[in-house]
Order: C-alpha cells, then structure tokens, then sequence
C-alpha cells in the first residue's frame, strides 16, 4: 500500500500517532513498507522530511548546512532491526544514551552481586 500511494504522489507519512507509547515500531513499521517494495529513500522521508511538511514545518526534517539539527548516527541501516544508534544530538549537543532501563538493570545486577 505504502509503495502504491508513493508512487501515485500521496505525500506519505509513516508514523504511531494511534499509539504513541509505541514510537518504538516506528522503524519497523518503515522497515515492513520497504520489504514489500517502497524505496529505501521514500520510507526514510516519510518519517521525516514528509510529516515536517505536512505539519507546516517546512525548515524541519532535512539536515541542510548552516541549520539547526537534531539527529541520531546509527550502526548501519536505521531501518534494519539489528542496528543500534551510537549518538543522539539535539540542539547540538550531545544527548545521552544511557536509559532509565539500563540504569535499572546496572542497580539490580550489582544488587544481585552481593
């Protein structure tokens, strides 16, 4: 479906706005729209370039020089389920990767070390 609205022009946007606890699928739900035939490209626009200009915000969502950028940097393909981020920047600075999961799981296995 997702490759048949590209290519009919329908700016696609690829998102978990139903659910947003859910954020987490994003990629995988680009990653399904790929295996059945939408480009590489069109599945990466469509979670950001294309909702940016949906929404109005025509500056968001491209990494232009001299423009302010949020972005991740990823092990490799971002739409492959192995794949793991190694920086987060936002504003510019760089954001931590470290989770409130991780930092659980640190605690209780030292806990469990005693």
């Amino acid at each position: 479906s997702a490759r048949i609205l590209h290519e009919a022009g329908v700016p696609l946007v690829i998102s978990t706005l139903d659910d947003i606890s859910n954020y987490r699928k994003l990629r995988h739900v680009a990653g399904v729209a790929v295996a059945y035939g939408l480009s590489q490209e069109a599945a990466l626009q469509a979670m950001t370039q294309t909702p940016a200009r949906v929404f109005g915000l025509e500056a968001v969502g491209e990494l232009l020089p001299g423009k302010d950028a949020d972005f991740l940097s990823w092990t490799g393909d971002p739409l492959e389920f192995s794949s793991s981020i190694t920086e987060a920047r936002i504003g510019g600075e760089s954001m931590g990767l470290v989770t409130r999961q991780d930092e659980l799981a640190r605690r209780y296995l030292e806990d469990s070390k005693r």
